[in-house]
């Protein structure tokens, strides 16, 4: 997520929207199946990302290894709160496994986690960990809200953005060795500006907005929530989500 995702969201959210206002206030025998147009739109997106989806990948269980030694990096720098017992987490979760329940990547164990932090921000970490700042926490306003912003973040998973991105940074500096030391190394340094590209950040738009109405929240609560955020990161001067 970032300043632009009003300006990126425009495009798609224009279809999703009109697909939406047909399902909720239109004519039934009119009605569009949101689930065969979000696989239209996604076949689409994926096509257009093809040299990146073929890209040589790491196996599930390198990236899982991966995800938790960066968690483990963030507990230790005190980012990242281990409280996994407390009201909030256990929302938090709630919340997450309920919209990771229609994920493609079946073997991914998605977990999700709180962040020290005041500024609104939300992003995944490769292997299944998606993390959200007390700041963005407390500026969203409904539970549909929460939970397109977690689609949008478990969607950079399931699509392996975050995994991808690492790997390409890797060739970039040509590290020869693509392992579990080497992603986390380089999967912490980015995690907190991970450079996604608009074609990746549309499809986590669509991905975010089909898994939050899988789990029956609300199809347009993910547009209201990054308007929401932007328009009050540009009140404070704040930076924005991912």
């Amino acid at each position: 997520m970032s300043k632009k995702h009003i300006v990126l969201i425009a495009g798609v959210s224009l279809g999703v929207v009109s697909i939406a206002l047909i399902m909720i206030k239109g004519n039934p025998e009119n009605q569009a199946n949101f689930s065969s147009v979000m696989q239209v739109a996604e076949s689409v997106i994926y096509d257009a990302d093809k040299a990146i989806k073929l890209a040589s990948r790491v196996s599930d269980a390198t990236e899982i290894a991966a995800g938790i030694k960066i968690h483990e990096k963030l507990l230790s720098m005190h980012l990242a709160r281990n409280i996994e017992t407390t009201e909030v987490q256990k929302y938090l979760n709630d919340v997450g496994k309920k919209v990771a329940q229609n994920v493609k990547r079946k073997n991914i164990p998605y977990k999700f986690h709180i962040i020290d932090s005041y500024l609104p921000n939300a992003f995944a970490s490769p292997g299944g960990h998606v993390y959200v700042t007390i700041g963005l926490l407390e500026k969203l306003r409904t539970e549909a809200e929460l939970a397109g912003i977690l689609g949008h973040e478990i969607t950079h998973i399931d699509a392996r953005h975050a995994i991808e991105n690492i790997q390409h940074k890797l060739k970039t500096e040509k590290t020869i060795d693509v392992d579990v030391k080497s992603i986390t190394d380089i999967g912490y340094q980015t995690l907190f500006r991970p450079a996604y590209s608009e074609i990746q950040e549309d499809e986590a738009d669509i991905g975010g907005v089909y898994l939050a109405y899988e789990a029956r929240y609300h199809p347009m609560a993910v547009i209201a929530a990054f308007k929401n955020v932007n328009k009050r990161e540009l009140e404070q001067g704040a930076a924005t989500t991912s």
